[in-house]
C-alpha cells in the first residue's frame, strides 16, 4: 500500500467526525462542561471559585497577562464540591505574573466564565479556539498567592531565553519593527501594534506573523549550515538539529501550524539520515496523524474564521 500514512490519518479523520456527530458537536456535555450550572444561576453570572494548580506558561497581553495552569482543581463557592481540569485559563492584570515561573504552584480566587460563542458571521470563536487547546473555561484572577516555589527546569530557561530576546529587539529596533519581529521569530504578540496587525489582516498576509513552515524552514538551513562547519558526527549534527527543533516548539506555544513544520521537518532530516526518500505528502499526513491524537478537536479548529473576516473587510474597503 503506498502512502499508508495517508490512509491512516483519513481513517482516523473520518472516526473524528463520525464520533463527533454521535456524540454531539459541539460537546456541551457534564464531562467537558461540569461547571455550567454554576454559570445558568440567574444570581451570578460570574460566581467567584478557588483555584489551584501548577503554572504551565504565560501569555503576555497588551492589557492584561494569561496564565495557563495545568492539573487544576476547582474549588466551588459553597457545598464543598470540587471539579478537576487537565488545563484552565486565568486572565490576571498586567505585569502580575512577572515573578512568577512555570512549574510554580498557584492559589488563585477569583470570577468563574464560559468562553464566549460567534455571534456574527467571521467573528472569532473563542470557545472553539481554546477548547482546541483543552480548555473550557477562563478565570479572572482576583487574588494570586504562591503555595509552591517548585520551577520546571528546562520550561523556565526557554521562558528566560524568550523574555530576553524579546528585551533586546525592543531595546534595537522601532516599536513597530520590534512588535513585528517578536511576533514572527518568537510567537509573542504583545508587542505588535493593532494598525500594523490590521494591516497585514486586510492585505491577506496575516500569516507572515504566525509561525509556520517558513519559518522553520530557514532555522533548519540556517543550524545545519552551521553545524555542517563543525567537525562533528552527522548523527550528532541530526540529534542537535531536533532538538533545537522541539525547544523552539515549546518556546512558541507548541501552536498547530508550528507542530506541523517541526515534525514535518524532523521526518525530512530523519529520512535523510537514514538514506530513505523524502515524501512530502507522507510526512503531511503523519503530522496530522499526531496532531489529531494529542489535540482532537484541532479538526473543527476556527482559525478559517480569520480568513473570512480578512476576506469581509477587504471586500469592505472596495466598497
Amino acid at each position: 500500500m503506498k502512502r499508508p500514512m495517508v490512509w491512516l490519518f483519513g481513517a482516523l479523520f473520518c472516526f473524528t467526525l463520525i464520533f463527533r456527530y454521535i456524540s454531539g458537536a459541539p460537546p456541551d456535555n457534564d464531562s467537558h462542561y461540569p461547571l455550567n450550572f454554576l454559570l445558568d444561576r440567574k444570581t451570578s453570572d460570574s460566581p467567584t471559585v478557588c483555584v489551584t494548580g501548577s503554572l504551565k506558561s504565560i501569555e503576555h497581553k497588551p492589557n492584561s497577562d494569561y496564565l495557563y495552569l495545568k492539573k487544576v482543581l476547582v474549588n466551588l463557592p459553597s457545598g464543598g464540591k470540587s471539579c478537576s481540569f487537565s488545563d484552565i485559563l486565568v486572565i490576571c492584570d498586567p505585569k502580575a505574573a512577572d515573578s512568577l515561573l512555570p512549574g510554580n504552584r498557584l492559589w488563585i480566587e477569583g470570577a468563574l466564565q464560559s468562553f464566549s460563542t460567534p455571534t456574527n458571521p467571521g467573528q472569532f470563536d473563542e470557545k472553539s479556539y481554546y477548547r482546541e487547546k483543552n480548555i473550557y473555561y477562563k478565570v479572572y484572577g482576583k487574588t494570586i498567592k504562591l503555595t509552591s516555589a517548585r520551577t520546571d527546569f528546562f520550561p523556565c530557561i526557554l521562558l528566560a531565553l524568550k523574555n530576553r530576546l524579546g528585551q533586546f529587539y525592543q531595546s534595537h529596533l522601532p516599536p513597530e519593527y520590534a512588535g513585528i519581529v517578536t511576533a514572527m521569530l518568537l510567537g509573542d504578540k504583545a508587542s505588535l501594534q493593532k494598525d500594523i496587525k490590521e494591516l497585514y489582516t486586510i492585505s491577506g498576509i496575516g500569516h507572515i506573523l504566525a509561525i509556520s513552515g517558513l519559518h522553520i524552514s530557514i532555522l533548519c538551513m540556517l543550524l545545519s549550515f552551521l553545524l555542517g562547519k563543525l567537525p562533528l558526527p552527522r548523527h550528532f549534527s541530526f540529534l542537535i538539529t531536533a532538538f533545537f527543533l522541539i525547544s523552539y516548539a515549546s518556546m512558541t506555544g507548541f501552536g498547530i501550524s508550528v507542530n506541523r513544520a517541526v515534525i514535518m521537518m524532523i521526518a525530512y532530516l530523519f529520512a535523510r539520515e537514514i538514506g530513505r526518500s523524502y515524501d512530502a505528502l507522507s510526512a503531511l499526513a503523519f503530522s496530522a496523524v499526531i496532531t489529531l491524537v494529542a489535540k482532537p478537536d484541532a479538526v473543527f479548529s476556527c482559525t478559517w474564521h480569520s480568513a473570512f473576516t480578512a476576506r469581509t473587510k477587504r471586500a469592505s474597503l472596495w466598497k
